[in-house]
Order: structure tokens, then C-alpha cells, then sequence
């Protein structure tokens, strides 16, 4: 059977231009996932908690402080390191 959707996951070099992340540090990027944003548009809350706050030094600490609830998005405490945040 054949692939229909594409890749599940995403490289750092063909990751979106206004991504504020460095493309040639790492080889993953995380993916965002189907949300209120188009994927084009929006940048995953890891990516966010990181790179933008700079409240975590890595993806692990990232995902604690997410999945812990200390992050809200639009009054909404998000738990899914992968969630659109629109920009």
C-alpha cells in the first residue's frame, strides 16, 4: 500500500523561513499537528517554549513545562507540544 499523506515527520533545513530556530544545529524539527492554523502559518508550541521564550534549554524540558499545563494559548491551558499557535 501506498503512503498517503506524506512524511509524519520534518527536517530543520525545509522547515518554514519564519521558524526562529537554527537550521543546520539539529537534523528534527517537530511537526505541527491539524489545528485552528494552517501548518504554513503557525509555528508548534515546543517550537515557541524554546527558541522564541527561551524558557527550556531542550525539546525535554520543553515538553515538561507544556504537558505540566504552564502554558496557556488564548486563556487555554494547552497540553500538546505540537499545537498550532497562529501568528
Amino acid at each position: 500500500m501506498a503512503r498517503k499523506f506524506g512524511p509524519r515527520q520534518l527536517k530543520r533545513e525545509p522547515s518554514p523561513g519564519f521558524w526562529p530556530i537554527h537550521r543546520k544545529e539539529y537534523t528534527w524539527a517537530p511537526r505541527t499537528r491539524p489545528g485552528p492554523h494552517a501548518r504554513e502559518k503557525s509555528l508548534p508550541l515546543m517550537i515557541i517554549v524554546r527558541e522564541s521564550l527561551g524558557l527550556a534549554n531542550i525539546a525535554k524540558e520543553a515538553v515538561k513545562i507544556i504537558s505540566e499545563g504552564k502554558v496557556k494559548v488564548d486563556g487555554v491551558i494547552r497540553r500538546d507540544r505540537r499545537f498550532p499557535v497562529g501568528l
